[in-house]
């Protein structure tokens, strides 16, 4: 199979269509991949294996991002670093692909070991989970701030929506503008 963008976006009605995933779970994949890859002239023929993911993700925001929340944005820019991970992985191996499924990312891993490799599995998907000091387990976030500045966010796995509302309000109090 092809590793083109129109192959890409067509994936999804695809895997639904042959049900080995959900409609909506594939259109969950399917809108963020279309959107953000078709915001280049010539997107149906690029091969999305040579991408560089974090620049049309900066490029996508620069151009589109004032028609999302922010928390749009980083759901849409998950799903589309996913949905190319699980493309790729049916490309390189078809017979064997299966749709993992999402863990949630509020609970914990299911076993001891999980946490001690380090890291937290979400549909084939690797996060950095570490440990702090107070046993609270950590997740590394990457994004694209703006073109040429990826910053990190270390949050609680079990990550609670009043915080997020404190962070927010936190960021808003540093701006320079």
């Amino acid at each position: 199979m092809e590793t083109t963008g129109k192959q890409f976006v067509e994936f999804w009605t695809w895997a639904s269509q042959k049900g080995l995933m959900n409609e909506n779970t594939a259109y969950s994949f399917s809108s963020p991949v279309k959107q953000i890859i078709s915001i280049n002239d010539g997107w149906e023929e690029v091969d999305v294996r040579k991408l560089d993911v974090d620049v049309l993700l900066s490029q996508f925001q620069n151009l589109k991002g004032k028609n999302f929340k922010p928390n749009s944005l980083n759901t849409y820019f998950r799903r589309f670093k996913l949905a190319l991970d699980m493309f790729l992985e049916y490309v390189d191996n078809p017979t064997g692909w299966k749709y993992k499924g999402q863990i949630a990312q509020n609970r914990k891993p299911k076993n001891a070991k999980a946490a001690e490799k380090g890291t937290q599995k979400e549909s084939g998907f690797e996060m950095p989970v570490t440990q702090s000091d107070d046993a609270v387990q950590m997740v590394d976030y990457p994004f694209p701030l703006r073109e040429g500045c990826i910053v990190r966010l270390k949050l609680p796995v079990d990550l609670k929506a009043a915080e997020v509302e404190r962070l927010t309000n936190f960021m808003r109090s540093i701006v320079l503008e």
